[in-house]
């Protein structure tokens, strides 16, 4: 409000403005919250009064999946977030690559860190976010058999060969 002389526009800092004089001020940043104006600005009058509104931002989400696929609709993944609401990353169930196992999902390309299941559990709780998909390769138990007799020395075209144990587990 400016009384007959001044007036105090409260913003970060207060500043005193003379009546009709312009005034130009830049909008306060709130984190995670955009302003429906940039700044605040006009001439000082006897009832001064401005209002900022400010919403919530919403960010994207990018998602890397590193030769993987969702099992699940597009539209059943979170695209997009809001700030301070906490979606849930996509997990296990909604993941598909074949012979691999999901392994979690990683701020970083280089999966340093714990996993991240959703975005409260990032160093950065806002803004736009990109997730890499960690696989790790599924492990089969393989049993071999030559000539139809397992784990033993075998007769194949004249020659011995060593039949290794009868399972054996390997990852892919």
């Amino acid at each position: 409000k400016v009384d007959e002389g001044e007036s105090t526009f409260l913003t970060s800092t207060q500043q005193k403005l003379k009546k009709y004089e312009k005034y130009y001020i830049p909008t306060p940043e709130i984190e995670g919250y955009g302003a429906n104006k940039s700044v605040v600005e006009g001439i000082a009058t006897k009832d001064l009064e401005q209002v900022v509104q400010y919403t919530k931002k919403t960010y994207q989400i990018v998602y890397i999946l590193n030769d993987g696929k969702f099992s699940v609709p597009l539209s059943d993944i979170p695209s997009t977030y809001i700030y301070r609401e906490n979606p849930l990353l996509p997990d296990a169930s909604k993941m598909l690559r074949e012979n691999y196992v999901f392994d979690g999902w990683y701020e970083n390309s280089e999966f340093k860190g714990d996993p991240i299941t959703c975005i409260d559990d990032c160093k950065e709780p806002f803004g736009n976010k990109v997730f890499y998909a960690k696989w790790k390769g599924s492990t089969f138990n393989i049993t071999y058999y030559l000539n139809d007799r397992p784990n033993e020395y075998n007769n194949k075209n004249g020659a011995y060969y060593y039949q290794p144990e009868a399972t054996d587990s390997i990852a892919t």
